[in-house]
């Protein structure tokens, strides 16, 4: 089991994003299950946790773009 991390360099962060936020950044595992979206203007977060260490971060969401429905 990976150790908790204290904070996420900026090479961590480039690593999750460049997997879709699919890996967790601590132990690079695929089991991570992600709370509801939480938005506030245009930005949404959701708190996510890996089911193998324990880690639990926030992911952060921006709009990016619109589709007409119907």
């Amino acid at each position: 089991m990976a150790a908790k991390k204290d904070d996420y360099t900026s090479k961590d962060k480039k690593e999750y994003i460049n997997h879709k936020g699919l890996r967790c950044p601590a132990c690079a595992s695929g089991v991570i299950s992600s709370g509801p979206l939480d938005a506030d203007g245009p930005i949404a977060t959701a708190e996510v946790e890996c089911e193998n260490c324990g880690e639990c971060w926030r992911d952060y969401y921006k709009l990016f773009d619109v589709e007409k429905l119907g």
